[in-house]
């Protein structure tokens, strides 16, 4: 993922389209806080560039693959939730209180998926 295959003229656009572009804007304004930590938006894209490489170079994802990410609201989750959007995946919102498949159980389940979590759920 680059800034040079970022299409800002399309219309609609893409998380990650509007992140890349706002990037361009500003790229040492605050883009994500959260408790004491804060990220500038070059920050945040040079980490989610980072773990889009990981996953498509060295864990072959491929668009519209399943990854599950298990993690408490964090500027990691941010950077994992932007990740997924620049690599053509979905990202939705599990809850532990309220759901009918516990993470575990979906990691049991996973077919042709990854999972992708911090140290504490590992």
């Amino acid at each position: 993922m680059s800034m040079k295959n970022v299409d800002f003229s399309s219309e609609i656009k893409c998380i990650y389209q509007e992140f890349a572009k706002k990037t361009v804007e500003c790229t040492q304004k605050l883009a994500v806080i959260f408790d004491k930590q804060s990220l500038t938006y070059n920050e945040v894209f040079h980490y989610v560039q980072h773990l889009f490489s990981y996953l498509i170079n060295q864990r072959s994802v491929k668009q519209n693959q399943i990854i599950y990410i298990f993690m408490e609201r964090s500027i990691e989750m941010m950077i994992s939730i932007l990740t997924m959007s620049a690599c053509g995946l979905l990202y939705t919102m599990l809850d532990s209180n309220n759901s009918c498949l516990l993470p575990t159980d979906l990691i049991k389940d996973r077919t042709k998926s990854h999972a992708y979590s911090n140290k504490k759920y590992i």
